[in-house]
């Protein structure tokens, strides 16, 4: 997963402002669909933002290699900036 920590901000102490990012492989056979959507759901119930990209690979961050990794890269990207700007893309 990746996360949006202000610099002074440890990961002990997460607060209700960052942002998680889990990018999903509907093809992972090390961390399955199913068991990373526990650990996102354990976050969000605790009051995280956290956001899932899904993609048809397995367990890697997409390449943009084809048109789902594209879109999925495309998708994780935004989420980075988002996190750095703080503004939504357009």
């Amino acid at each position: 997963a990746l996360m949006s920590l202000p610099v002074q901000q440890s990961q002990h102490e997460m607060k209700k402002d960052t942002k998680m990012l889990f990018v999903m492989g509907k093809s992972d056979n090390i961390n399955p669909i199913e068991s990373a959507k526990q650990v996102h759901d354990c976050y969000q119930a605790a009051g995280l933002d956290v956001s899932i990209v899904y993609h048809e690979g397995g367990h890697s961050v997409p390449n943009g290699g084809d048109v789902d990794s594209e879109r999925a890269l495309e998708d994780v990207c935004d989420f980075i900036l988002q996190a750095v700007s703080g503004k939504a893309k357009e």
